[in-house]
């Protein structure tokens, strides 16, 4: 667990990396927002919840892909952006813009060898049809490749010591991921990712790991209808109804959680470079 100090300079460094994400966007004319615990934390704290160690933005599908590609070229010399296709050993359906020349250890990802400098995660959202027989189809194999991209990759390993039922539910996925390759998983779940885009309705998607189906719902007129926060020194947007998109996620969202429940990543160790 990050000492106070430590937690308080990577919020600095993610804060630096997401007015770079900004800037790219604004630049562009990709539409951006907060979502998750960093949207939570503008409306709750007009900036991090203080425990918090990461920020989140979500882009629609087809500007997510421009996004992708601009970062090649756009983004300045002390970042970098990372998805599967820029790292092999990256097992992530999202992508990260990341800081140069630091690292950030979190227990889930201790044993892979993909590139771990601080980030920021950027998802990509996806259009999501109606029904909800193809909803939970949608939610299994989310669920199902997800896992299977983490197994693959030695994410999650960590899992095995955590008890009897996990260390077999571990053992059992790792048999069935066996039988795929990473790049046929990968390619599968891009096939996913583009014929859910396809498809026409009022809801979106974010793709992510951290949460149900019901949590990952955007809807259209929420990603259409943005507005301005104050998040610590700066200002991003965010969903102009926010009260329905926290109270899915969150319930109660502006009750500070006891201490138990103040989720994080289980950041082991972070080294900061010349930051």
């Amino acid at each position: 667990m990050l000492k106070d100090k430590e937690l308080k300079k990577l919020q600095e460094c993610e804060l630096l990396i997401a007015t770079e994400i900004k800037r790219i966007c604004e630049s562009n004319n990709i539409r951006f927002f907060m979502v998750c615990g960093t949207m939570l934390g503008a409306v709750r704290h007009s900036g991090f919840i203080p425990w918090d160690d990461d920020m989140d933005f979500g882009i629609p599908f087809d500007d997510y892909i421009r996004f992708t590609r601009l970062c090649k070229t756009e983004l300045k010399p002390e970042f970098e952006f990372q998805d599967w296709d820029t790292d092999s050993d990256y097992p992530y359906p999202f992508g990260k813009v990341r800081l140069k020349n630091t690292a950030v250890d979190e227990t889930f990802a201790a044993k892979d060898s993909a590139h771990k400098g601080i980030f920021v995660d950027v998802f990509p959202v996806v259009n999501l049809k109606n029904g909800e027989q193809f909803r939970r189809k949608v939610e299994k194999k989310n669920s199902f490749l997800t896992k299977t991209l983490w197994i693959k990759k030695g994410y999650g390993k960590t899992i095995r010591e955590e008890g009897f039922f996990q260390r077999v539910k571990y053992d059992v996925f790792s048999l069935i991921s066996f039988f795929s390759s990473y790049e046929k998983t990968k390619k599968k779940y891009k096939e996913l990712l583009s014929g859910l885009n396809a498809s026409d309705s009022d809801e979106m998607m974010m793709i992510c790991s951290s949460y149900s189906l019901k949590q990952l719902i955007v809807k259209k007129e929420w990603a259409e209808n943005l507005a301005d926060y104050t998040f610590e020194n700066e200002i991003f947007p965010g969903f102009k109804d926010y009260d329905k998109y926290l109270s899915t996620i969150y319930g109660s969202y502006m009750i500070i959680p006891p201490e138990e429940k103040r989720h994080t990543h289980e950041i082991e160790h972070v080294d900061f470079g010349d930051y």
